[in-house]
């Protein structure tokens, strides 16, 4: 077959090979702000690929007699580690998507314990397997998937023991399972000192956010929208780095709401002054540190107001008199009620939590 162009006979030459991404479901599989679900669309694209037959034809005749599939077991066993390692997201990643998926009726989870070959008893091993008549639905129409229903199929006889579909699997203790926090596979090493504030800001907002109940799903759409909103910002780019999700898991912890959040996004950028031509914000972890400066101040001042009513404060910068009692010198209360959090907790030794000031 001859074109007349050959670069477009070049190309159809190659035997490609892999998954297919209908271009609707950019469209269709996408967050509640309307932006695609690129994680989401990349593994329902790998198990789909997984279910297509491969062709038997005869050696001589090259006629079609038959069609086999490419897993061994009647679904798709692949933990949430194998789709992270191929595509380069981390297992969280996985995870949410996989949520996502089933969630909206897309595919089903089964989590089976299974016996090997050499008698090695494996729990919590995941089968995946799609929801055929609703994956048509979102490949040839344009639909609110939220509005996609389907009946879950009986659990198959090819498991002797079948876990909820929330339960994280594990392969006989040869990998990390991934937890209800928001934590990677990532080893990522920081320098934590005792006197660091933010640190207890966290691990005590990790704790009230947990007796409060907040949910895994409302963790999960606060760090999805601050993400989004830093790739709008930073301008290149569709995904984030696992250094970046981490940064923005610290900063959900720390319970800010989320509109601030993405007011003090917006001015770091803004006010990010470039050092040398082509210099950039090149991570989240510099607006981390800009995000809990800025509310570290803002709510200095929440307290400020609260102390000065009834009284006279004197500011220190011009010298004037305002209305309210004196600013007391030494560590805030606020300052001195995360100290006295963090030593309960054994986070730190003995001594004093001073508040903490940075120049941007």
């Amino acid at each position: 077959m001859n074109t007349g162009y050959s670069t477009v006979d070049e190309i159809g030459q190659l035997n490609i090979q892999g998954n297919v991404i209908p271009s609707i479901w950019f469209r269709n599989l996408t967050f509640s702000n309307g932006k695609p679900h690129f994680i989401a669309i990349t593994l329902l694209s790998e198990i789909l690929y997984w279910y297509r037959p491969t062709v038997v034809r005869d050696e001589q005749s090259g006629v079609i007699i038959g069609a086999n599939k490419k897993f061994r077991a009647d679904k798709l066993q692949r933990n949430y580690q194998a789709f992270a390692d191929q595509f380069g997201f981390t297992k969280r990643q996985v995870k949410d998507a996989m949520d996502y998926l089933e969630e909206h009726s897309l595919i089903t989870r089964e989590f089976r314990e299974i016996t090997t070959a050499n008698g090695t008893k494996m729990n919590n091993v995941l089968f995946v397997e799609p929801v055929v008549e609703n994956v048509k639905k979102i490949t040839f129409e344009e639909l609110d998937i939220t509005l996609l229903r389907s009946d879950v199929p009986p659990p198959t006889l090819e498991g002797t023991t079948l876990l909820r579909s929330d339960v994280p699997p594990s392969y006989a203790g040869t990998e990390e399972t991934p937890t209800l926090e928001r934590r990677t596979n990532t080893i990522i090493t920081t320098n934590t000192t005792t006197n660091n504030i933010t640190d207890i800001i966290t691990k005590e907002s990790e704790l009230e956010a947990e007796l409060e109940g907040t949910t895994e799903t409302e963790y999960q759409n606060a760090a999805m929208l601050i993400e989004q909103k830093y790739i709008q910002l930073r301008g290149n780019g569709l995904f984030v780095s696992p250094k970046d999700i981490m940064a923005i898991q610290e900063v959900v912890a720390v319970g800010i709401p989320v509109k601030d959040v993405l007011k003090y996004l917006e001015e770091s950028f803004k006010r990010y002054e470039p050092k040398y031509p082509g210099d950039k914000i090149n991570g989240f972890a510099y607006c981390k540190t800009y995000i809990l400066h800025q509310h570290y101040l803002s709510e200095q001042r929440k307290n400020a107001h609260t102390q000065t009513k009834g009284g006279k404060v004197r500011d220190k910068h011009s010298g004037s008199t305002k209305t309210n009692c004196s600013r007391p010198s030494g560590p805030s209360k606020e300052t001195r009620r995360l100290e006295e959090l963090a030593r309960k907790k054994g986070l730190i030794q003995p001594g004093t939590v001073r508040d903490i000031d940075v120049d941007f």
